[in-house]
């Protein structure tokens, strides 16, 4: 599953598969839905798990014919499903605009800092992501002295870094040049921390103002008790 079930449990909620288009446009109308809110990770299926009904088919191969040119990465993929619902009549809200105070601000969030020669690794870092992201593959690196260990693919930030063997590393997250904001931010938590840890990183680095962070009080904790840093960085600012 993509969720929590323990969390869901305690609201108003549905469970719909993956490729049930009408599903999950009846469900909207039957509660009276208006916005929608799409937020949170999505375990990548096999195709042959997502069982499409004839909208989801319709949609698949609209967006396939679409995207023949381009690269067909989470953000085209996710801003295609976006522009699809708006046209079912239902305003597509960003998470950003509800989940203000998990936003990351632009400030070191622990005791540990990086030295100058990490930071020159995080500016690093933050070009390679977003030319990552320009070509819609990922929204993350690994990087230590000055080169790019790690790219993030399909497989996700944890992967990547469960793959790291260099100790002193630092993942460095960053939105996509084109990303639609409205779906789909970087995000981090207690649960990236624990990762980094377990891996030997030194520190995290993640875009201010464009991307979550969760379960902070958590997060930071853990960070601390283990010396490594977590800055929040606008890489526009940095830069200049």
């Amino acid at each position: 599953g993509s969720c929590e079930v323990d969390f869901v449990k305690k609201h108003p909620h549905a469970f719909v598969n993956l490729g049930s288009i009408n599903g999950i446009l009846k469900h909207f109308k039957r509660v009276g839905a208006e916005d929608v809110i799409m937020v949170g990770s999505v375990h990548r299926p096999e195709f042959s798990e997502i069982k499409l009904d004839w909208r989801g088919i319709l949609w698949l191969l609209q967006y396939q014919w679409l995207s023949r040119k381009t690269n067909q990465g989470d953000d085209s993929l996710l801003s295609f499903l976006a522009r699809k619902i708006e046209g079912q009549g239902y305003k597509v809200v960003g998470a950003k605009d509800i989940l203000v105070d998990s936003l990351v601000e632009h400030k070191m969030y622990t005791q540990e800092q990086p030295s100058i020669d990490q930071m020159k690794d995080i500016l690093m870092g933050f070009e390679a992501a977003k030319v990552l992201g320009e070509k819609d593959l990922g929204q993350g690196v690994i990087v230590h002295n000055q080169s790019i260990l790690m790219e993030e693919d399909k497989t996700g930030t944890n992967a990547m870094i469960e793959k790291t063997e260099e100790k002193g590393a630092i993942l460095v997250k960053a939105c996509k040049p084109q990303q639609n904001k409205n779906i789909d931010l970087p995000a981090i938590g207690a649960d990236t921390v624990k990762k980094a840890i377990q891996n030997k990183l030194a520190g995290i680095a993640i875009e201010a103002e464009d991307a979550f962070f969760f379960e902070q009080d958590e997060a930071i904790e853990l960070a601390d008790q283990k010396g490594l840093f977590i800055v929040g960085i606008k890489p526009d600012e940095a830069s200049n």
